[in-house]
């Protein structure tokens, strides 16, 4: 896969949502991650993503809905999933559809808004574990 594989720096923001819209998959290959922003800007432009299933990458991914997790150091795992979602167009349009409905319903400034007015009303009625 190294002829369609591109290393690509550093780059703006406005760069990274192209170069996410015009990749087919992107992968986070790191074993140490809170809640990757690049998981969620990936899946924002409809990008699935494979990701090692750990800490906060949990949270951002729907295994095999949105991309797929995989646990860690089995990189012959990460490669299957890279060819499963090079080699089939439907479920890699699939699931980047998918990303992005789950990234806007759970990642949207929006949807976090909604959670943190949700989370102070409750505060104020004295409920404070919801």
């Amino acid at each position: 896969m190294s002829d369609q594989t591109v290393l690509t720096g550093t780059y703006s923001q406005k760069d990274l949502r192209d170069l996410y819209a015009l990749s087919d998959v992107a992968v986070l290959a790191s074993t140490l991650e809170g809640l990757p922003l690049s998981v969620l800007e990936a899946q924002s432009m409809q990008t699935p993503v494979v990701a090692y299933a750990n800490d906060g990458v949990t949270a951002a991914i729907i295994d095999g809905i949105t991309g797929f997790l995989v646990p860690d150091g089995e990189y012959a795992k990460i490669t299957e999933h890279l060819m499963v979602l090079e080699e089939d167009e439907r479920k890699r349009n699939t699931m980047g559809h998918a990303a992005r409905f789950f990234v806007e319903e759970n990642f949207s400034v929006q949807a976090l808004a909604q959670r943190h007015e949700s989370f102070y009303a409750n505060v104020m009625k004295g409920n404070s574990s919801e």
